[in-house]
């Protein structure tokens, strides 16, 4: 029997290691704009976290968060949201629902849901998701949470709570170390803001900074970086720079072919 429960625990031992590096490789891939070479990475891994685990493991809500994203990516957001919302119910049921990975895929979901154009649910849920982070210590999940009720705003024409949320989102950046690869987003639309109100110059500073850090990154999200390519692209028009406009538009005909 002793054999027997050693040799069961080396074989789950096996199986998680098998799941994690096929997890592994689902990020490489959609880090690459791989969108579905990492959907086929990620569900072998959600299969084999299945076997080890069994089908209310936490794991589980990962893979299936990641399929959200993926699904995001392709442009099926309907399909996203259905991801979202089961991942995120099975993240809650055994973490909680103020643990950071429960926080970010309420804050995924939101803005799949507005650029779906159901505002009222987005800022249902990215308010939901800001009342969380503040019962969490992960000044990140803040972050993300703060920059959500920013971009959801904008997408539901309310511009000034857009430019609060994401002016506060800079000041807690500044004052803490965070990843900068979910920064992007909030720049774009910072600068489409200040661009609005005729702030030439904070919205240069912004969109190249969100340009900057997809270098640094090697952004893997088409639709930020097109976005932010076109934005620039205005922004030098209003600049009277022509050519370098046509330039940088150019390029974005070339990443969308």
């Amino acid at each position: 029997h002793t054999a027997l429960a050693e040799a069961e625990r080396v074989g789950a031992c096996a199986r998680a290691y098998s799941a994690s590096a096929l997890y592994n490789l689902a990020e490489v891939e959609f880090m690459r704009g791989r969108f579905s070479e990492a959907d086929i990475y990620n569900q072998r891994a959600e299969r084999v976290f299945a076997a080890a685990f069994g089908p209310d493991h936490f794991s589980l809500g990962q893979t299936g968060h990641r399929r959200a994203v993926i699904f995001q990516e392709l442009g099926d957001l309907e399909r996203a949201v259905d991801l979202y919302t089961a991942s995120g119910e099975k993240l809650a049921g055994v973490l909680g629902e103020n643990h950071p990975l429960v926080i970010s895929s309420h804050t995924e979901r939101a803005q799949a849901l507005a650029r779906l154009g159901r505002h009222d649910e987005a800022l249902t849920l990215a308010q939901q998701a800001l009342r969380f982070s503040d019962q969490t210590e992960d000044g990140y999940a803040a972050v993300i949470a703060q920059a959500t009720f920013g971009l959801v705003s904008y997408e539901a024409d309310r511009e000034d709570d857009a430019l609060a949320a994401l002016q506060t989102v800079r000041a807690l950046r500044a004052d803490g170390n965070y990843p900068i690869i979910d920064e992007p987003p909030g720049l774009n639309i910072l600068a489409e803001i200040y661009l609005s109100k005729g702030n030439v110059a904070a919205a240069e500073e912004a969109i190249e900074r969100a340009i900057s850090i997809q270098r640094q990154t090697g952004g893997q999200s088409l639709d930020r970086i097109g976005e932010s390519r076109r934005i620039f692209a205005d922004l030098l028009i209003m600049k009277g720079e022509e050519e370098r406009a046509l330039r940088v538009a150019r390029q974005n005909v070339e990443l969308a072919q």
